[in-house]
């Protein structure tokens, strides 16, 4: 193993439990989880690149002009920033679906692949790409996350949020469907071919309110070493069960029959499925 630590990348899309996931990873003797480095939100990250970048140009302003090599340099330098900071052999970087648009340059197909893919894939770095199948219960847990603005609470918390009902858009809601899978889809094209790639299904992460022992391995085999990653989520969603909040599910429920969709908003809504 090299001397230098090694970045595992984890990348999803939005309510797909890559927190929970980055969280436990950090519980790991062998991982330092610097969250997600591109968030808007300084606090999520100690090494926030955004806050790291606003340094970098005011020290060298000719790397603010986005050229492919600037962007190359750019990772290459906050690379070694966050080398620096850590001390154990691997770190956790999550970046969303929608945070890889940072290292293009100047000029960049609207549908091109995100620059930092190509570069992740040269580096050789394990990418863990997070699918969530049920993209309804994904798209309601996130419009009920917005609402209530929590996320998340502690899995040693015995206070939950409060449950608040909401109404969804039936035609907004399929469309969000609709993107979900069309992202997951191109990403996964993206990754197509990289050595060190695995896909982990959200709904086969946990076994009775534990991460899954294959879900482990699979991580483990992933970087070829024993992470010793506890099994014990610290995070919990904040939603037990979509059928309880929304409060149109009739009006849901006559939008999607005949759908591709149908099942899974029938089953979501008739069910108390974990969201």
């Amino acid at each position: 193993m090299s001397d230098k630590p090694q970045p595992i990348v984890i990348c999803a899309q939005q309510r797909s439990g890559t927190t929970v996931l980055q969280e436990n990873l950090g519980q790991s003797p062998l991982v330092t989880n610097f969250s997600e480095v591109f968030h808007d939100r300084e606090e999520i990250s100690p090494v926030n690149y955004l806050l790291y970048r606003i340094e970098l140009f005011r020290k060298h302003p000719e790397l603010s002009f986005p050229t492919p090599e600037n962007q190359q340099t750019l990772f290459e330098r906050y690379l070694d920033y966050l080398d620096k900071r850590c001390s154990t052999p691997f770190y956790v970087m999550d970046i969303k679906y929608n945070s890889w648009h940072h290292f293009d340059p100047l000029w960049h197909g609207l549908f091109a692949r995100p620059a930092l893919i190509g570069i992740i894939r040269s580096l050789g770095s394990p990418i863990i790409h997070v699918i969530r199948r049920n993209v309804f219960q994904q798209h309601v847990s996130t419009r009920f996350a917005e609402q209530t603005q929590t996320w998340h609470y502690q899995s040693k918390d015995d206070k939950q949020p409060e449950e608040i009902a909401i109404r969804l858009d039936p035609a907004q809601c399929q469309y969000g469907m609709e993107m979900s899978q069309r992202r997951t889809k191109q990403f996964r094209a993206w990754f197509h071919g990289h050595d060190k790639y695995t896909e982990l299904v959200y709904e086969d992460m946990f076994e009775d309110g534990a991460f899954a022992e294959s879900a482990l391995n699979q991580i483990n085999g992933l970087v070829g070493v024993d992470l010793q990653i506890p099994a014990q989520p610290r995070l919990k969603k904040v939603l037990k069960s979509v059928s309880k909040v929304i409060e149109n599910q009739d009006e849901i429920l006559r939008h999607f029959e005949g759908t591709p969709f149908e099942h899974m908003v029938f089953s979501s809504l008739r069910s108390s499925v974990s969201a």
